[in-house]
């Protein structure tokens, strides 16, 4: 299994249409096509029913579908983790502050990190609301 395969897939799902897919991955339609029937050959099971020129996931594609999504979004997760060890300057900070020291002692903090972190996202969390501000010197 290919992680081409597992975005090909996702995005054939998404869209329920394999020409559709094929364009918004910049692919031919015929690429897309073998990779899903490689991917269906490997599994065993079939992960679309065709109809004319639509697909739907089969009860085995959504099952599959949930699993395809965690796995993408762990190895993006690890992509980006390799990539802020490689550029420590860059990353997200998060911040959680209690509503009573929001105002006078955050914008403090604030200030103290994005002097050194030019290219990091601060989310701060208060109280139940979250913001998310670019650093910038």
């Amino acid at each position: 299994m290919e992680l081409r395969q597992l975005y090909y897939f996702m995005e054939v799902a998404k869209r329920e249409h394999v020409t559709d897919a094929a364009n918004s991955l910049h692919v031919a339609q015929s690429a897309v096509s073998r990779q899903i029937a490689n991917l269906e050959s490997e599994l065993g099971v079939q992960l679309f029913i065709r109809e004319g020129r639509n697909v739907k996931l089969t009860q085995v594609g959504h099952i599959f579908m949930d699993h395809a999504e965690t796995a993408i979004s762990e190895i993006e997760r690890a992509r980006q983790a390799v990539y802020e060890f490689l550029n420590p300057d860059t990353g997200t900070i998060r911040i959680g502050f209690p509503n009573s020291l929001a105002a006078k002692t955050l914008p403090t903090v604030i200030s103290c990190i994005s002097k050194g972190a030019s290219k990091r996202w601060i989310s701060i969390k208060t109280g139940i609301c979250t913001r998310s501000y670019r650093c910038s010197k």
